[in-house]
């Protein structure tokens, strides 16, 4: 047999004022399934599937219902993207930001610490989980990396304080 392990719909935090934020998606949650009208659901298979059924309602200016839970599988609930409300009918970058939609999830674990500098020097190493940086907590990898980011564009060099647990 032939095929492509792909990723689970677990996703990364919404991007901040999207339309997945304001639907209450949150980092870490996994779609299970999605619709059009809240009634009719249909299995999704991987974050690939995400991808093209959130691209395929906004190209018709629809909404997109997706059926939800933790990535363990508890607590599912739905929630409505209100894809319409972009007013797009082309898919860019500008357009997936404002849906909302990043990378898969992934662990705020570190992976390796380059000696002397600014993680090492702040006494993080390989394997510690990141929870925090200026004391405002972090849910996964991606704002870890959106927050550094956004530090070192601002001209911050190290000054950003990580905690770890």
């Amino acid at each position: 047999m032939l095929g492509v392990v792909e990723p689970k719909a677990v996703i990364s935090a919404p991007a901040s004022a999207s339309l997945m934020e304001a639907a209450g998606l949150k980092a870490g949650d996994w779609v299970r399934a999605w619709s059009t009208d809240g009634q009719d659901w249909k299995d999704l298979n991987s974050l690939t599937d995400l991808r093209w059924q959130i691209t395929q309602a906004t190209l018709r200016g629809e909404a997109l219902y997706l059926m939800v839970s933790d990535r363990h599988g508890h607590g599912q609930r739905s929630a409505r993207i209100d894809l319409g409300r972009l007013g797009s009918h082309e898919i860019d970058a500008s357009t997936m930001k404002a849906i909302g939609l990043g990378p898969a999830f992934s662990e705020p674990v570190l992976g390796d610490v380059k000696a002397g500098g600014p993680a090492a020097l702040a006494g993080l190493r390989k394997g510690d989980r990141v929870v925090s940086i200026d004391e405002r907590p972090l849910a996964d990898a991606f704002s870890v990396r959106e927050r550094i980011v956004k530090a070192v564009s601002g001209g911050k060099t190290g000054a950003a304080l990580a905690r770890r647990a």
